[in-house]
């Protein structure tokens, strides 16, 4: 395991451990990345989570906050298109990471349980 795939892993685990602490430390960790690998990990994350899912499923079944418009995520990320996922965030790279980060570990916890 590379250290983007282990820090995007702890962060998503953080994330779903809902500790403010845990979170901000994962986060933190994610700083000295380099943030086009950074991007390509996560989206690697997105795919695994919803390959051969019923991602519609996942979504209606999710607990954890979803970021806005998931879907449009998913599909961004399918179509491994990075204009739309700079229009998705409008251009802001913190919004893009948090919302990633949020369905990843909104779609893991809800495909736990189902």
């Amino acid at each position: 395991m590379d250290k983007y795939e282990e820090r995007v892993r702890n962060a998503v685990s953080a994330i779903r451990s809902e500790r403010e602490d845990s979170i901000n430390g994962a986060l933190a960790a994610l700083n000295d990345l380099e943030v086009t690998e950074l991007v390509q990990e996560l989206c690697v994350s997105i795919e695994d989570v919803t390959s051969g899912k019923d991602v519609d499923r996942l979504l209606a079944a999710a607990t954890l906050p979803l970021p806005d418009n998931p879907l449009t995520l998913v599909d961004a990320v399918d179509r491994k298109d990075i204009t739309a996922l700079h229009a998705y965030a409008n251009g802001d790279f913190v919004t893009l990471l948090a919302s990633m980060l949020a369905l990843i570990a909104s779609l893991q916890e809800a495909g736990d349980r189902i």
